[in-house]
């Protein structure tokens, strides 16, 4: 293939790579399904399987390959990809927000399988398994909690809003943000989970969006996950909470439809509302890190300790409207730098949505999209997609 036809190298072989993890990923599937390395309803096999397409998959194959094809060091890599710090409350609202992700996943669950099994799919109304008889229920908790909530909740998270978000933001943020969940909810090559997938991909995507970090979507992963697997044995074994999950779905199982609906849209509208202002406050977070940031490094590179001295002494507006007039000034560069006049400056702005200019998306104007650059990200949609359907009609058939 012609260089030529390559617009965007980043965006090419990102996508490149994350095909590569598509057919692989397809490829472990195929295998576990035909039992192939053994019994793939054991335990064993199934954590062996998990350590392959996590730590494999998710973490090696898109780490060193990307690294070989981009040609960047590692730092600069693991800080294109979001490992940047962030503070005790953004962690503590990151917590929440995965809280309130899982009860959102919940309806939004219920309400795919109840699509799909209109389709004609049958939706098994059992638990996942993991209730079942077990003599040491506790270390079967905790080691899945290990294998489903923090492998998945930094390794998807490493490719998809690591590699896939920091690779393709530059022609658009939001439909990087969607590109991603896409890939995200096709990824999981179930009908029944690509439904919640997606929405809890966008989720994932806006929060790394607003933080400039990745971590928070780390740990709203894997809040999301570990709640699942722990509520799944509470519910089995009368631990704590699975009495209160029993109850509601007693209710639910015996009122009426029309009570259902009332009550599961309230607490929805409210679930929603909740986390809107969790992703706020995470977003005010985020500003202020910002500004903490600046001056922790403006202090560090003055000259001498004189200087230091009178900085400490400046009050907060002060360091506040210099910040202000640093923000105006590298944006001014990067007006220069990008080769645009105030005219198409604000051209440009006029086309963004209030959102995107809230978020600190570029300035500058999107770059093309081409096709050839997304290529590979066809395909891997494309190949996500076939199997996924063939999942919905080997359950009909």
């Amino acid at each position: 293939m012609q260089k030529g036809y390559i617009q965007d190298k980043t965006v090419f072989y990102s996508g490149l790579v994350y095909f590569v993890i598509m057919c692989l990923f397809v490829g472990v599937r195929i295998i576990s399904q035909y039992e192939l390395l053994g019994d793939s309803q054991s335990a064993t096999t199934e954590y062996i399987f998990t350590i392959i397409i996590q730590l494999g998959l998710m973490i090696c194959l898109p780490l060193f390959l990307f690294k070989f094809l981009a040609k960047k060091p590692y730092k600069q890599l693991f800080s294109d990809f979001g490992f940047k710090r962030v503070g005790a409350k953004t962690i503590l609202y990151s917590v929440l927000i995965g809280f309130f992700v899982y009860i959102l996943v919940v309806f939004v669950s219920s309400f795919w399988s109840g699509l799909i099994q209109m389709l004609g799919y049958p939706v098994a109304t059992g638990g996942s398994g993991s209730g079942a008889v077990d003599e040491t229920p506790w270390l079967s908790c905790l080691l899945g909690i290990i294998f489903v909530g923090v492998l998945p909740g930094f390794c998807e998270e490493f490719a998809h809003r690591g590699m896939v978000l920091s690779s393709t933001k530059a022609n658009g943020v939001w439909r990087s943000v969607v590109l991603t969940a896409l890939l995200f909810a096709l990824m999981h090559l179930s009908i029944t989970k690509v439904g919640y997938a997606f929405v809890v991909g966008i989720i994932l995507g806006m929060i790394t969006v607003i933080t400039r970090s990745i971590w928070p979507a780390m740990i709203v992963h894997f809040i999301n996950n570990s709640i699942s697997t722990y509520l799944s044995y509470a519910t089995a074994y009368d631990w704590f909470g699975g009495g209160l999950m029993n109850s509601i779905f007693d209710y639910l199982n015996n009122s009426n439809m029309f009570v259902i609906f009332i009550v599961s849209f309230l607490i929805l509208c409210l679930v929603v509302f909740i986390l809107g202002l969790l992703i706020v406050k995470l977003y005010g977070e985020s500003k202020k890190r910002q500004y903490a940031d600046f001056k922790t490094n403006l202090r560090k590179n003055l000259p001498n300790d004189e200087m230091k001295k009178d900085f400490d002494n400046m009050s907060e507006k002060s360091k506040l409207s210099l910040y202000q007039e640093t923000v105006l000034m590298d944006t001014k560069q990067k007006i220069a730098n990008a080769h645009l006049t105030e005219t198409q400056y604000m051209e440009i702005m006029s086309k963004r949505s209030p959102v995107s200019i809230l978020v600190g998306e570029g300035i500058t104007p999107d770059k093309p999209k081409h096709n050839i650059d997304y290529l590979f990200y066809y395909c891997s949609i494309f190949l996500g997609t076939v199997v996924t359907l063939m999942t919905f009609l080997w359950g009909v058939i």
